[in-house]
């Protein structure tokens, strides 16, 4: 029996073989028997929380609260990655590409399966008025692939995208609100059940059409499965209306 104090599971990954189950006080699950039983894995020299991870082909990524990124391509062992200075929020994934969402507006990109992080933030910063900025320091929480754009979304209502991994540009939402995760189909999701798309030219507000003060996302098919108080809410329409199932 496998008896857990304090354990908050924030996460679950299944790359096919290996499930895991990663979450606070650096403590890691992991099943090979489709879930049937399940053994605990600690990381030397780690204590801190994992507050997100993914898996790119078959292998585990998983982002630590101090700055740090760990990967495993068994769920058991565990090797921590370099080169990345801030804490991981949120991973996406293009192609074999993973990229990192952090503190301090920084974004990562790794092609190693998180062995090595560099930085992609070095070309120019522009504001939605077209002007040359300097890189802000809010937090990103969020990032997603539109298949042409990477966004990242963070606090004080931030928006940005890059076409080619370096320089970035400001969407102005409107809103001063932090935006906690974004999806492929450019929907934003933040504080106060804030719901903003974006056609590609313009920011529409669609927070009432959810009328939730809190709510989770996930992409699903064509859509936008929103988990809310009231239920599991979906939209076929870029957010722009839900409904329950």
């Amino acid at each position: 029996t496998l008896t857990l104090h304090n354990f908050a599971p924030v996460g679950f990954l299944n790359n096919g073989t290996v499930r895991v189950i990663y979450g606070n006080a650096g403590l890691i699950l992991y099943s090979t028997d489709s879930g049937a039983t399940w053994m605990r894995v600690t990381i030397s020299g780690f204590s801190g929380n994992f507050s997100t991870g993914i898996v790119v082909g078959t292998v585990f990524v998983l982002g630590g609260s101090t700055g740090v990124a760990y990967k495993s391509a068994d769920g058991i062992t565990w090797t921590a990655g370099s080169g990345i200075a801030y804490a991981p929020n949120r991973f996406a994934v293009v192609g074999s590409t993973v990229y990192a969402a952090c503190a301090n507006c920084y974004i990562y990109s790794s092609t190693d399966y998180g062995a090595t992080w560099t930085s992609i933030i070095g070309g120019t910063w522009t504001n939605s008025s077209g002007s040359s900025i300097t890189k802000p320091t809010i937090t990103l929480y969020g990032i997603a692939s539109d298949g042409t754009r990477l966004h990242v979304v963070g606090e004080s209502g931030g928006w940005w995208y890059t076409t080619n991994y370096s320089s970035w540009q400001q969407i102005g939402t409107g809103v001063s609100t932090t935006l906690y995760a974004v999806t492929s189909n450019r929907v934003a999701f933040g504080a106060s059940g804030t719901v903003l798309s974006w056609s590609g030219s313009s920011v529409t507000n669609n927070t009432t059409n959810v009328g939730q003060t809190s709510a989770t996302f996930r992409d699903y098919a064509n859509g936008i499965l929103l988990d809310t108080t009231s239920g599991t809410m979906y939209s076929t329409d870029a957010a722009g209306s839900f409904a329950l199932p």
